[in-house]
């Protein structure tokens, strides 16, 4: 038979190990937010770059069309930083027109790369006739500046690589405790 003080002692005991696992099970799931956000800001990192590489290296077999500028504009505004205090970052618009057989199209889409806001003062403006780039498959779709920047994709991709990684190493390491 079990005396009253020993019950007592061994629910204490129990009560005081189901705390700590409690305790222990709630330090756990916390400790998984960190690396869950970095593995998922990492598979994202790498899914975009590769799409975008992707589409705008289909646009340099879209074929070309004659467009008209309906208006362009190129909109500065600053950005404060720490290295290099504020630059000036830029906001590129333009809505053009282009025809494809016999059907008008109306775009805002500009490129899939980055366009210098000196070279888009220079090209477009409105009024201009430029070559835009249509998806054969599907004519709504253009642009007037083909191809894509390998570099930024890449660039993209590797820091989002690295922060999977980072993140995957620490939902292993944290399931091993």
């Amino acid at each position: 038979m079990i005396c009253g003080v020993c019950r007592e002692t061994d629910m204490a005991r129990l009560s005081s190990t189901l705390q700590e696992q409690y305790f222990m099970k709630e330090k756990v799931q916390s400790g998984l937010l960190l690396p869950l956000f970095m593995l998922l800001l990492g598979c994202g990192l790498c899914v975009f770059p590769i799409i975008r590489y992707v589409i705008g290296n289909r646009t340099e077999y879209w074929r070309p069309t004659v467009s008209t500028v309906i208006s362009a504009s190129a909109t500065s505004y600053p950005i404060n930083t720490a290295y290099r205090g504020t630059i000036g970052a830029w906001t590129l618009s333009v809505d053009y027109r282009y025809v494809v057989g016999n059907r008008i199209f109306d775009s805002q889409f500009l490129s899939y790369k980055h366009i210098s806001h000196e070279i888009f003062a220079k090209v477009v403006r409105k009024g201009v006739t430029l070559s835009a780039y249509y998806n054969p498959d599907d004519p709504s779709e253009a642009v007037l500046f083909r191809g894509t920047r390998p570099l930024t994709a890449s660039a993209l991709f590797i820091i989002g690589a690295i922060s999977a990684m980072i993140g995957l190493m620490a939902l292993i390491i944290n399931n091993r405790r």
